[in-house]
């Protein structure tokens, strides 16, 4: 593991649970890798996030519910794409996002070393 720079700031992190990437983010989120460290945590709020990650496949109608959100929020949150399926290299290829996409993390499924390597280095914390 990469050895990490401290940041004041608390990263709220949202994540859209919809395929088989979803068992390794939400392990990411456990005591054993512990994001807190990293200044990471979870929100249910997409208002309140400082990070979107979108994994693996999702449908048109919630991507286009999705899209019209974002648009809304006064702050942006980076947009991360995690997984094969969202990078459309994956066997359900996603449907082509409009969102602006800060980070592509590849990986059928990525496990959590390779997500928490590619947000910190993609953002530069």
């Amino acid at each position: 593991m990469p050895i990490f720079r401290k940041n004041d700031t608390l990263k709220h992190v949202y994540f859209i649970e919809s395929s088989c990437c979803t068992p390794e983010l939400l392990n990411l989120f456990s005591s054993k890798y512990d994001p807190e460290r990293l200044k990471f945590i979870r929100t249910d709020v997409l208002e309140d996030a400082d990070i979107l990650i979108i994994n693996g496949y999702v449908s048109e109608p919630v991507l286009k519910k999705l899209e019209e959100s974002f648009h809304k929020l006064h702050k942006k949150p980076k947009v991360v794409a995690l997984g094969g399926c969202a990078v459309r290299t994956g066997p359900l290829k996603a449907p082509q996002t409009r969102l602006p996409i800060a980070i592509f993390i590849p990986g059928c499924p990525p496990r959590p070393e390779t997500i928490i390597d590619g947000i910190t280095r993609g953002l530069k914390l």
